[in-house]
């Protein structure tokens, strides 16, 4: 009722951006509806008040929060939004807000292919982003260094509360480098070793046939399974006879 008569007797124009984002901060519902409604009839002037409207990726009213960050989002992505805004709320601590801004950041032209955002998915503490990345990541291995790559599969393999379908990726991508990159096995292998652990054993089957075939093929990389994953044996019968 407080809400309807300060709607009805109280001009927005009274309010400056800040007072308005502070009423978007409200925890009571109504109160940060009203906020919103009448911040989001405003477009913010200069970055000083782009930046205040930022604080709202952390709003405690959570419906007001996400129709907040979609209205970010319009302005982030425009061009007088800046990366570092993206990549702010990328970080966000609330997975609704980095869900969507994921999904702006792959929908935007200007953002789906820059590297320094890719790269920032990599050294991310959520495993939801790390996940998304990792989905992403064929498409996107030329933006990440191969520490960045190993960092994400690493960390979502040993993320135990997660279901299996993104460690199926990582298993899968995995391998597919391994036989690519015979190279960088010492590199790769240990985290094929945990990947293996962290699947199903009929997930495990189209890995290991990969690695073996590369394996019978290259001694170099014989070398290197003996060495990072001593209990896969391929070769058994081939030692048996030397």
């Amino acid at each position: 009722m407080i809400c309807r008569l300060v709607e009805r007797h109280v001009s927005p124009e009274r309010l400056d951006f800040a007072a308005l984002v502070r009423l978007t901060e409200a925890r009571p519902v109504s109160v940060a509806e009203l906020g919103l409604k009448w911040l989001m009839a405003r477009t913010p002037r200069g970055d000083e008040e782009l930046h205040l409207a930022m604080r709202l990726a952390d709003a405690p009213c959570e419906p007001v929060r996400e129709r907040a960050v979609r209205w970010l989002l319009t302005l982030v992505t425009s061009e007088r939004g800046a990366r570092e805004h993206l990549r702010d709320l990328l970080d966000a601590r609330h997975a609704d807000v980095r869900r969507l801004a994921l999904e702006a950041m792959t929908a935007t032209a200007r953002y789906a292919d820059d590297p320094v955002l890719w790269s920032a998915l990599a050294e991310s503490p959520h495993p939801d982003v790390l996940h998304f990345l990792v989905r992403h990541l064929e498409a996107r291995r030329g933006a990440l260094s191969p520490r960045q790559v190993e960092h994400a599969w690493a960390t979502t393999l040993l993320s135990v509360r997660r279901g299996s379908r993104a460690k199926r990726h990582a298993l899968r991508q995995i391998s597919r480098r391994v036989v690519e990159e015979p190279a960088r096995a010492d590199a790769l292998l240990p985290i094929l070793r945990v990947a293996l652990r962290s699947v199903r054993e009929a997930e495990r089957r189209s890995a290991l046939a990969a690695v073996a075939r590369a394996a019978f093929e290259n001694p170099t990389l014989r070398e290197a399974i003996r060495a990072h994953v001593p209990e896969l044996v391929l070769f058994e019968g081939e030692e048996a006879r030397a």
